[in-house]
């Protein structure tokens, strides 16, 4: 399981993101409908996947090497979830 820095953890916090820590998932985080978490573990390092809700699914998914990356990865108006 996956763990983020403390100053990955930092950079989340300072953008608005929730952070959520567990033993099973090691970090993931989480703001609006935007969703990041490590999809797993490679031989160069982790990767993180984000994924936003779009009516009720998890849609948009992209995988990142650089878990900033994947935090500043802007919701575009086609990723953006419809007014109810």
């Amino acid at each position: 399981m996956p763990y983020a820095t403390q100053s990955e953890i930092n950079l989340a916090e300072e953008l608005g993101y929730v952070v959520e820590v567990s033993q099973h998932y090691g970090h993931r985080f989480h703001l609006d409908q935007r969703r990041v978490w490590s999809s797993y573990e490679s031989p160069t390092g982790i990767q993180w996947m984000t994924a936003d809700i779009v009516e009720g699914r998890f849609a948009n998914h992209q995988r990142f090497p650089v878990l900033g990356a994947a935090l500043r990865r802007p919701l575009t108006e086609k990723e953006s979830c419809p007014s109810s």
